[in-house]
């Protein structure tokens, strides 16, 4: 849709066709959401929040002008280290503050610090090549955004589809063990993109295409399982955030980092190699770093829960 949307209304379709479904998610939250009991009623950790949103911006930024302006510009260093000191300028606000907005006590279980660093790194490869992807179809192969958006539905629908076969096999399996064997297929997937050329046949593309969504199918799902079997049912709301949080900052740097391959004394199908190589060591970064957690004790109902952030991404 997105490919379509852009083809023959322009890019800016894309986000405009997200208020009728806005206003359709609305409409089925207020007719069939029961509602919960108020809770404890907790201050709002904006301080932090704002430390938090500005460190972020800055070393994103950062890493995207990095390729205009070069490692040695005062604005990219100062950027970078203005982003790095409100980090940890922030980690002390928590660490301090008596209602933090993230309770530091959550990472030192194991399981939870392990599957968000591991959910950091995972999207940071897969969305970051989903971009890179997008740039060879068009770019590299001088498709049109339907035809390549066509092609890059094959991730999304193989994702769509065994995301339920990710959900029953941490049932039966666990999280952990789920979540390393997809990781493996994303790392093997995303090795074999890399060794395209602008005249690979779709007939080899396609089956890698699809291993990447099947491997994604395995990793999303079962992290949120993972996180919600290692906090306290209390911390349920907060875990989640944490993940998708990481997933969120994943993506940032991982579209920023890749982009800037694109450079003008690179050759298009070069960057892409080099982005999808990236992401195949990043995929095995993040198996090594979920491989420390430990196996869940128990696997909550979240194990079959959908992966809503891939499919918005993929439009």
């Amino acid at each position: 849709m997105g490919g379509v949307l852009t083809s023959t209304l322009g890019w800016r379709s894309i986000f405009l066709v997200n208020l009728p479904l806005g206003i359709l998610g609305l409409f089925l939250t207020a007719r069939f959401i029961r509602p919960t009991p108020a809770g404890r009623s907790r201050s709002l950790d904006l301080p932090a929040q704002l430390v938090a949103a500005l460190s972020l911006g800055g070393v994103t930024w950062a890493l995207v002008e990095r390729a205009e302006r070069g490692w040695g510009s005062p604005a990219i260093l100062g950027a970078l280290l203005a982003g790095l000191l409100g980090l940890a300028l922030f980690a002390r606000m928590e660490s301090t503050a008596a209602e933090p907005m993230l309770p530091p006590r959550l990472f030192r279980h194991r399981t939870f610090a392990t599957t968000s660093a591991g959910a950091l790194l995972y999207a940071a490869a897969f969305f970051g090549g989903f971009l890179v992807l997008s740039l060879y179809f068009q770019r590299v192969r001088g498709e049109p955004a339907a035809l390549a958006g066509l092609h890059i539905s094959a991730i999304t629908v193989t994702f769509g589809v065994a995301s339920i076969v990710g959900g029953k096999l941490a049932g039966r399996y666990g999280p952990r063990p789920t979540i390393l064997t997809g990781l493996l297929l994303l790392a093997v997937g995303a090795f074999g993109l890399s060794l395209g050329n602008p005249s690979t046949s779709f007939w080899f593309l396609g089956p890698l295409l699809s291993l990447l969504g099947f491997g994604a199918a395995l990793v999303a799902p079962p992290m949120n399982a993972a996180i919600l079997a290692s906090v306290e049912p209390g911390l349920a709301g907060i875990g989640g955030g944490v993940l998708n949080a990481s997933r969120q900052i994943g993506t940032a740097l991982g579209v920023a980092v890749f982009a800037s391959l694109f450079v003008a004394d690179r050759a298009p199908m070069r960057a892409v190699q080099l982005a999808m190589l990236g992401a195949s060591v990043l995929y095995l970064a993040a198996a090594a770093v979920v491989a420390l957690g430990r196996p869940a004790t128990r696997v909550v109902a979240a194990a079959s829960m959908q992966a809503v952030p891939c499919g918005d991404r993929a439009r």
